[in-house]
């Protein structure tokens, strides 16, 4: 199932709109578009008699309900999936999610047999990798340069503190009820998370005042690692600059999340894309957007964080992730 916004033709020159403006439906796709309550627009497949239909139906996030499922073209099915933002080692958030896809695409292609053609996209460049990348450089010069014990406890000291007022401060924020509905479920399940990282926080202060009772500062560094980097992150932050150190971690944890694929038995996707190749497409893409919104019909894609306006001219591909 699949969305194309292309460039329109002499019919909207006629009507005296521009020809960027006039959205096209791709091919395969049928020409009016099915609208289920407040749902946007969906543009259903054609029932051509080369596809395979199967009988299969499949929740439809563009329509709120079960739709017969239908490749675009012959028996292929491209499906595209967010791969991992990778800040950090994988969690079993990750190994859900993924657990879940992989038996979703043997479903399609051992037991449907569908041509399932799979992309991954791995965020290798955001605001968590770029953070996360200089508090590590930041807290392993700090150890490198062999501080005396007496500093680094008062370092430890005060980065404990400067993080537990933030800690307690957000704790105090999602106590706050906000009525109901969806904000309410997810402040409460928000507050549950905070919860448990204020139970790790105390753990880390245990961990910490056993090792200032000794002499080994780089374990003392080492044991109030989270706090200590963000402090030092928060008055260094802004000298950590060098473009390497940042691939350099997306790379570590790229293929630390391939190995526990590996590990859990997962089939590698036919395609591995990242963000930072496609920085200059994802500008002007930006660009166009900004300032070009305003004046122009758009039409819908979805995401996985909601609908997203999609400008006519920008002639891609958007397939619904299963």
């Amino acid at each position: 199932m699949a969305s194309r916004a292309e460039s329109g033709g002499a019919d909207g020159a006629a009507a005296g709109v521009s020809p960027c403006c006039i959205p096209r439906i791709a091919f395969g796709l049928q020409s009016e578009g099915v609208r289920r309550g407040a749902h946007p627009s969906w543009y259903a497949p054609v029932c051509a008699p080369e596809q395979r239909v199967t009988g299969l139906r499949m929740v439809n996030s563009l329509t709120g309900q079960k739709e017969l499922f239908i490749p675009r073209v012959g028996n292929r099915v491209l499906w595209y999936t967010c791969g991992p933002t990778v800040y950090d080692v994988c969690h079993m958030g990750h190994a859900r999610a993924y657990l879940t896809m992989d038996i979703m695409r043997r479903i399609m292609e051992d037991y449907f047999a569908y041509e399932v053609f799979l992309q991954v996209n791995v965020t290798d460049i955001d605001d968590k990798i770029i953070k996360r990348a200089r508090q590590n450089r930041l807290l392993d010069d700090y150890i490198a340069e062999g501080r005396p014990i007496e500093t680094v406890r008062a370092d430890v000291q005060s980065a404990l503190s400067r993080f537990e007022s933030k800690m307690l401060a957000k704790k105090a924020t999602l106590e706050a009820p906000l009525g109901s509905g969806r904000e309410e479920e997810e402040r409460v399940e928000l507050l549950k998370q905070h919860l448990q990282k204020l139970e790790n926080f105390a753990a880390t202060k245990a961990a910490v005042a056993s090792a200032a009772s000794g002499a080994d500062a780089s374990a003392l560094a080492r044991a109030a690692s989270e706090p200590l980097s963000e402090s030092l992150d928060a008055d260094k932050g802004s000298c950590v600059t060098d473009k390497a150190i940042f691939n350099a971690h997306a790379r570590r944890f790229e293929e630390s999340y391939m190995e526990d694929m590996d590990a859990l038995h997962v089939k590698p996707p036919d395609s591995l894309s990242r963000v930072t190749e496609y920085v200059p497409q994802a500008r002007a893409r930006t660009d166009i957007y900004t300032h070009s919104l305003p004046h122009m019909p758009h039409v819908f894609a979805h995401s996985l964080h909601g609908y997203i306006p999609i400008l006519p001219h920008m002639s891609h591909v958007f397939a619904h992730a299963l």
